[in-house]
This record gives structure tokens, C-alpha cells and sequence, in this order.
């Protein structure tokens, strides 16, 4: 998806978790206060997705120093948490993209009885930023 976007001139940030893949950094989106896995507890998660958009705040404000960035044509998207981050982090910082897309993203998964609280908790902040923007999709997975 990214590429389509870079070969049409515009700059796609996909949101990368810190300290996961061949990212740096700890992780600290929503883990246990033992380590062992992620938690359920809503406060835990919400401080875990804050943490997410300090990220991705210096990511942006980066991007904002660059002459060879077109700050006309940024989009966002992402899977999983990040796909929930570029949709909300679009409301939060309405103006900032001119699309997000989300493949399948939430905080929390179904295992965690609070997703059903977390996960429309942070739709709701991606709402009034996709109101204005030229596209802002969230697009499903299906597991068939």
C-alpha cells in the first residue's frame, strides 16, 4: 500500500511499535507491570497508546523540518495497534494527513473484555479528523 502512494509523490508513515521488529527502544504499549504479556487493564492501555502518539508526534514533527516533504500529500496507515493509531492519531492532529488507513487494527484484542471500552474509546478520536480528510478507511481482515 505504501508504495502505491510513494510512486504517486506522496509520503505514507506506517507506525512501527517501539522495541518490536528492528525497531529500537523498549516496548511499553500496555504490557503487564510484570513483563509477562500484555495487559487488560484500560488504564495500562490508554497510557500505552499515549505513549504511541508521543512517538509518533517526533516522527511527524521530523517530517515537518523536511524541505524534500510535501506536507500536502502525508498519509498514515497501519495493522493492528498501528492501524487504531493512524485513525485516531489523524483525528487527534486533525490537518496533519490528508488520509489514514486502518488494515484491521485495535488496542485491545477480544481476549481483553476491555476492548469493548479501549477500542471505540479511540475510534472516537479519529472521527472528527477522517471528517476532513480525502479518505480514511478501516478495513477489516478476514480470517477466511
Amino acid at each position: 500500500m505504501a508504495n502505491y502512494f510513494v510512486e504517486r509523490g506522496w509520503l505514507a508513515l506506517f507506525p512501527q511499535r517501539r522495541g518490536r521488529g528492528k525497531s529500537g527502544g523498549a516496548y511499553g504499549e500496555g504490557l503487564s507491570l510484570d513483563g509477562s504479556g500484555y495487559s487488560c487493564d484500560v488504564d495500562v492501555a490508554i497510557a500505552g497508546f499515549e505513549r504511541a502518539v508521543e512517538d509518533v508526534d517526533a516522527v511527524v514533527n521530523h517530517l515537518r523540518d523536511r524541505s524534500d516533504v510535501d506536507q500536502q500529500k502525508l498519509v498514515i496507515g497501519g495493522v493492528s495497534r498501528g492501524g487504531i493509531l493512524a485513525i485516531a492519531y489523524s483525528g487527534m492532529r486533525s490537518g496533519t494527513f490528508c488520509g489514514s488507513i486502518n488494515f484491521n487494527g485495535g488496542w485491545l484484542g477480544r481476549g481483553c473484555q476491555p476492548h469493548e471500552l479501549v477500542n471505540p474509546l479511540l475510534f472516537e478520536r479519529g472521527a472528527w479528523g477522517c471528517a476532513s480528510m480525502i479518505v480514511c478507511l478501516s478495513l477489516p481482515v478476514s480470517s477466511t
